[in-house]
């Protein structure tokens, strides 16, 4: 999970940040309540 809030800062996004598995290999990403995408943790980069 450290490369995705690193991503997330790169990004200048703030707020609550909390994840959800979306399947086997990716998880959902939601800042503060709100879906922002799908993050795929082998590839460190968002899916959607």
């Amino acid at each position: 999970m450290k490369e995705l809030r690193k991503a997330l800062k790169l990004l200048g996004v703030t707020g609550k940040i909390t994840t959800a598995i979306y399947d086997r290999f990716t998880v959902t990403v939601y800042i503060d309540g709100k879906k922002f995408g799908i993050w795929d943790p082998v590839k460190h980069t968002f899916v959607e």
